[in-house]
């Protein structure tokens, strides 16, 4: 899928490698000045390795679905979605790798047994 990325030219993700306990920091820019008026500073996002590659394909996956579109209403949100998928996408090597189903069912299974328990059931 194509993805219109407004301003997604200057995001990128740094520190993405093979390991799991590897990190990455998706940059948007320059780091945030708290002084500044709104929309003047950038964010800095850090995600483990396992967290990215799980993320991008959660992003994929409903990037491409119908239900998605009716939830996300708001063309600014798009904005930052498409330029969060797009940096992931251009940074994650693993999303390439012939073995990437192996890779994401461990990432997955390493990332719930951080996680724990949690009641799915309600927002």
């Amino acid at each position: 899928m194509t993805r219109p990325c407004a301003g997604a030219g200057r995001a990128h993700l740094s520190g993405v490698s093979d390991a799991p306990d590897a990190s990455a920091t998706l940059t948007h820019g320059s780091p945030i000045d708290y002084g500044a008026a709104m929309g003047d500073g950038d964010v800095t996002i850090t995600l483990s390795a396992d967290q990215a590659l799980v993320l991008s394909n959660w992003l994929e996956r409903m990037e491409n679905s119908a239900e998605f579109y009716r939830v996300v209403d708001d063309r600014a949100v798009w904005s930052a979605l498409f330029a969060i998928s797009a940096t992931l996408d251009t940074n994650v090597d693993a999303i390439f790798a012939a073995d990437y189903t192996d890779r994401l069912a461990a990432a997955r299974r390493r990332l719930g047994d951080e996680l724990g328990e949690m009641d799915l059931s309600s927002p």
